[in-house]
């Protein structure tokens, strides 16, 4: 069954490209599906499949979803950049109380179709419902296309099954036009931040996300991140290997003294060379400069939004060693930007 609701919703052009002639079209697809994933407000009000979108008008969106019980409330469709959660396109597909039992394909053609360039998520959106009443979207609970991932939104954060065993990717189809040489860049990130902590002080002087880059070459990375007192002296921003501590790659961000003292700020680095890496690294902001008050703050959340990673620092009192404890617990606020190899 496939249901082709065209109503009036909200509409968002190209913010990264412009159009030129359009000149090969097409259709994206991921047919397989053996498990669903709630999709639900208060929860999961958003799941859908992250990919990498290379220069394609899209003109339509197709997903799986059935309905549990009897939800009612507005359904969208929607597709958003996965750096900054920029939405491309969010239109409305129906009520929820229009969706039918069982798994159905359901395919939502765009009013104003965006062309996008970029590393995003195509997801179903669902802001009503409860534990009993919902709507459910379907996906394979297992690694069908390589370089995607299912991923769900909490009402703060985006969750993805992107490592083993739990590699899924949600059934999925889109047509497009071409619209010239496509991109080529992924993001790997965490954009969830609630508080600081200290990078520079008696104690630690780095601070960072601990994860697994998976083949990908490191073109940039970026942390939030604030000064405290008056701070001076070099913020590097580097990457590690957790099996020897070997140093991959560095690069000076800049002067401490030009951090805002009151809000965190996007930091970031261009890596020349771009490592190739393909290993369980540390990925971090070092400040060794400074002191209890004079110092830098690193933006995080003190929750576990990513699984396989979390938060690690390098503590030098009483000996140096990095201290791995926050990684089941929390998350550093990260953004790195990588081409596949």
């Amino acid at each position: 069954m496939i249901m082709g609701f065209l109503q009036r919703g909200f509409a968002y052009g190209n913010r990264r490209g412009f159009a030129i002639p359009e000149v090969v079209g097409g259709e994206e697809e991921e047919l397989l599906y053996n498990a669903a994933h709630i999709v639900r407000g208060g929860t999961t009000p958003k799941v859908g499949q992250r990919r990498l979108i290379p220069n394609h008008k899209v003109l339509n969106l197709s997903l799986v979803l059935e309905i549990i019980n009897g939800p009612v409330g507005d359904v969208f469709f929607a597709i958003a950049g996965t750096s900054d959660n920029y939405e491309y396109v969010k239109e409305r597909l129906c009520d929820a109380s229009e969706i039918a039992l069982g798994a159905n394909w359901y395919k939502l053609q765009f009013s104003s179709p965006p062309i996008i360039n970029d590393e995003v998520v195509m997801y179903v959106e669902f802001q009503g419902g409860d534990g009993v009443n919902h709507i459910r979207i379907h996906y394979q609970n297992s690694d069908v296309k390589a370089n995607e991932n299912l991923r769900a939104a909490s009402p703060l954060c985006w969750y993805e099954y992107d490592f083993a065993p739990s590699n899924y990717d949600c059934a999925y189809k889109y047509e497009y036009q071409a619209m010239g040489a496509p991109a080529g860049v992924y993001s790997i990130e965490q954009l969830c931040g609630i508080s600081g902590f200290r990078v520079g002080d008696a104690t630690v002087s780095r601070c960072g996300q601990k994860l697994t880059i998976p083949n990908r070459e490191v073109t940039h990375l970026g942390f939030w991140l604030r000064g405290a007192g008056a701070p001076t002296g070099n913020v590097v921003i580097a990457i590690r290997r957790v099996s020897d501590d070997g140093l991959i790659c560095s690069k000076v961000w800049g002067d401490a003294s030009a951090l805002d003292l009151i809000e965190y700020e996007y930091k970031e680095v261009e890596f020349e060379p771009h490592p190739t890496i393909n290993e369980e690294v540390r990925a971090y902001a070092e400040f060794e400069n400074g002191d209890a008050v004079n110092r830098v703050w690193l933006w995080h959340q003190n929750t576990e939004v990513k699984g396989n990673e979390g938060m690690c620092y390098f503590s030098f009192d009483p000996v140096e060693v990095w201290a791995d404890g926050y990684v089941l617990t929390r998350d550093c606020r990260y953004l790195m930007k990588t081409l596949l190899v």
